[in-house]
């Protein structure tokens, strides 16, 4: 059976749901995301990925851990002023309607005039996958990670691109490295097909 590289998509590219979330029934290490944390300063915003992290790796089940998951996305895709969140919405289109050259170039300005927004690098990243420009894309993975470490698309982005080169071993280890921070990822489906790959066992 083929490992469908469609199956861990959606994170690399950021598909998510915008909706608010509070999870409950977590125990006391989850009750939610604190009010008016969501969407502000800096500090804040630290403050919220916290919570929302430590809520993530305790989630009981895949919904919940969706829910928690969302609301991360929501937080990184937040954007710093006003002409990223104008470009970052064109690249959405673009990116939707496949016109790969014009996100490319809407997210070449995100990336110059806000160097420090993780998922300008990200979305950038994406695009240079589905251009097929591994290279350049493994490249700005590495930049989001430096920006967030736990930026678990990012991760998963960088197993698709080792699946695709058939690097095995490196694709696990990206994907181990997504699931210690997001538990119920997809592609927690695939990692007995890859370590059957990496043995040389059929498939």
């Amino acid at each position: 059976m083929p490992i469908r590289l469609e199956l861990v998509w959606m994170f690399f590219a950021g598909a998510i749901v915008l909706a608010p979330v509070t999870c409950h029934g977590q125990g006391s290490a989850w009750r939610g995301v604190p009010p008016g944390t969501i969407g502000g300063e800096a500090a804040n915003r630290e403050i919220a990925l916290d919570f929302l992290f430590a809520g993530l790796a305790k989630a009981k089940d895949e919904a919940i851990a969706r829910r928690i998951a969302n609301s991360i996305w929501q937080i990184w895709f937040k954007a710093p002023d006003a002409d990223v969140k104008q470009l970052m919405q064109r690249v959405q289109f673009a990116r939707r309607a496949g016109l790969f050259k014009q996100a490319l170039a809407d997210l070449d300005r995100v990336v110059q005039i806000a160097p420090d927004y993780a998922e300008g690098w990200n979305q950038r990243a994406t695009v240079y996958f589905m251009m097929g420009r591994h290279g350049s894309s493994v490249s700005d993975i590495e930049r989001v990670l430096r920006l967030e470490p736990r930026h678990f698309g990012a991760l998963s982005g960088l197993g698709m691109i080792h699946m695709r080169a058939q690097n095995w071993k490196s694709a696990i280890a990206a994907f181990e490295k997504a699931l210690e921070i997001h538990p119920f990822l997809n592609e927690r489906s695939l990692l007995p097909q890859l370590r059957q790959k990496l043995e040389g066992q059929p498939l």
